[in-house]
């Protein structure tokens, strides 16, 4: 279900950039009751921003709020919607080179933050992996 969305998003997206975005920036501000069944659209929604996000201008500002949306969902404490997040910044990364040392800084003291349920660190390697690389 996800990849139709995508294969739609990659098709249709640039036309449909102003309509697509408020929809998922909405579904991203909820609270909702069901956390559990809840991060599962989350995830979607967030794999879905990403691949929005690809159709826009390196210096559209509308990068900015994107990344600092992803970065607000991190919080979620779902390693799926987290990993999904992850893989939705790399791409996003070439538009922020000038912010990379206060966001590499900020990512850092995100997962310094982040305990899993067992009380361990989240693995560093996964939360940075394709960061770099892109900055």
């Amino acid at each position: 279900m996800i990849n139709a969305g995508i294969m739609i998003i990659d098709r249709h997206g640039r036309d449909n950039v102003s309509l697509l975005f408020p929809i998922f920036e909405n579904y991203l501000n909820k609270k909702a009751s069901d956390e559990e069944k809840y991060d599962l659209v989350r995830e979607g929604v967030v794999i879905f921003t990403g691949a929005l996000a690809k159709h826009l201008a390196k210096d559209d500002p509308k990068v900015h709020v994107v990344v600092e949306k992803l970065l607000d969902v991190l919080n979620t404490p779902s390693e799926a919607v987290q990993r999904a997040v992850s893989s939705c910044l790399s791409p996003l990364m070439r538009s922020k080179q000038d912010d990379a040392a206060a966001l590499v800084s900020r990512l850092l003291d995100t997962v310094r933050n982040m305990v899993n349920a067992a009380g361990q660190l989240l693995d560093l390697q996964e939360w940075s992996r394709g960061w770099v690389y892109h900055l």
